[in-house]
């Protein structure tokens, strides 16, 4: 599934990007990248979407939020990592 099919306020993880390489560069500089975790915070009309990726918002355009394919978050490894390290006593 690409960024124009998932749900909106919900992380997934980027999979596989496929664009040409000066697009695909340029989404490098931004830190767009494969593992990285990404949020779909709004979808516009003519199916521009506003992302959140390492704390910034970015807009993209249609063309390329169809070239970012995204898997769903693994949810039970992210709530056994919560729980076994950040409720650790000393």
């Amino acid at each position: 599934m690409n960024l124009l099919d998932i749900r909106t306020n919900e992380e997934y993880i980027i999979e596989k990007i496929e664009i040409n390489e000066k697009l695909k560069n340029r989404l490098l500089i931004l830190g767009i990248v494969k593992g990285t975790k990404v949020k779909v915070l709004n979808k516009k009309i003519n199916n521009d979407v506003i992302i959140k990726i390492r704390g910034t918002r970015l807009g993209i355009s249609k063309k390329i939020a169809e070239s970012i394919d995204v898997k769903e978050e693994d949810r039970l490894n992210k709530h056994a990592k919560d729980k076994y390290c950040f409720n650790r006593k000393p």
